[in-house]
């Protein structure tokens, strides 16, 4: 008999619950193999071109004068927080970008210890480890894991940029990965929960961005006094508490979906740092609720500010470097940026427009 016809004539059927459960025992095998390419290359190490007590960050500037010579001159400088995937080119494209468009020191930290990632389970891990102790981020991973298992929910992951959607018996649970996450107990009583991994007691990199402050405030071409620190989703969420931690230090801020800070007590530290924010209307992450929350905490604690809402867009809508050339809503948020930038620069009063 030959090869052929002993041949099964069709492959066994796997219900969903076998399905569930081989794909829910296979992530954290997949998150390995992800971490121990990425130890044996660090991708960061392909992307950083400096190092500020061990945080490496790249850094551009803007294309030199011909002829010039003599002091340098003293220039605005803008850090750029990446996602909650690492520190990836996209931050570096964007910062090459900022520097040749705004005549401005641009610098795209590692907050995640020589980390980065595309594979989006595996994102879930760092934002994890760099905000919370291992033992509890063991805890929450493997709580999600065992709860998947328990109730044998058939996960489809959907990529979508930075964003992963996860539909679990018809429900999505969007923005898993940035910064709203399930909580163990909360899946334990049949529902989803509303809080958040990176809560009380997270760093956010606030440390890792307070080093790249402090390598720009030693160099002899940035002005001390004209840093604004801006991030990406997780890195926006960084950005802000950044200033909050360290009134003063930072010139201004510049969340691009991130999480607000939630705590009026939280707001009044910024002082008089301005702020600008830019939204989707459609991101399940921040409800617009919490968006108006924080804007009256703004306003009630004499920040400057401005809130701007893009209608239709979901989370992450810049997506990669090139999209902020391509026009839409990351082309207007960009422009936004940029405007902030050279009003910041230039000592002028940011206009507050209502949402």
């Amino acid at each position: 008999m030959s090869r052929r016809a002993r041949l099964p004539a069709a492959l066994p059927e796997f219900g969903p619950a076998v399905a569930a459960a081989a794909l829910v025992l296979g992530l954290p095998a997949s998150v390995l193999i992800d971490e121990a390419l990425d130890t044996a290359s660090p991708r960061v190490n392909s992307i950083a071109n400096e190092n500020a007590k061990g945080v490496r960050m790249f850094v551009a500037r803007p294309p030199a004068p011909a002829g010039g010579s003599g002091a340098p001159t003293k220039r605005p400088a803008v850090i750029l927080i990446h996602q909650i995937l690492g520190l990836q080119r996209r931050e570096a494209d964007l910062a090459a970008a900022l520097a040749a468009q705004e005549d401005v020191v641009a610098v795209a930290p590692d907050c995640f210890q020589g980390q980065s990632t595309l594979w989006p389970f595996r994102a879930i891990t760092l934002g994890f480890r760099a905000n919370l102790q291992q033992q509890q981020a063991t805890r929450v991973l493997l709580g999600l894991f065992r709860a998947c298992l328990a109730k044998g929910v058939l996960l489809v992951a959907v990529w979508d940029g930075p964003r992963l959607c996860l539909k679990a018996r018809g429900t999505a649970l969007t923005a898993l990965l940035v910064n709203k996450f399930v909580e163990t107990d909360s899946w334990r009583r049949g529902r989803a929960g509303n809080s958040y991994a990176l809560r009380d007691g997270a760093s956010w990199g606030v440390e890792s961005v307070h080093e790249a402050v402090r390598w720009l405030k030693a160099q002899p071409d940035v002005d001390p006094d004209r840093i604004i620190v801006a991030g990406f989703c997780y890195g926006g969420g960084a950005a802000v508490r950044y200033a909050a931690a360290y009134p003063g230090e930072a010139a201004a801020v510049t969340i691009f979906y991130g999480r607000p800070l939630l705590e009026a007590s939280e707001v009044a530290k910024l002082g008089r740092t301005p702020v600008l924010g830019l939204y989707g209307t459609k991101d399940a992450q921040f409800p617009a609720s919490m968006l108006e929350k924080f804007k009256a905490d703004l306003t009630a604690s004499g920040v400057p500010h401005r809130l701007e809402m893009f209608e239709g867009e979901g989370h992450a809508f810049i997506k990669e470097a090139k999209s902020v050339e391509q026009g839409g809503a990351a082309g207007r948020a960009w422009e936004l940026f940029r405007a902030f930038i050279r009003d910041v620069a230039a000592g002028r009063t940011l206009s507050v427009e209502p949402m």
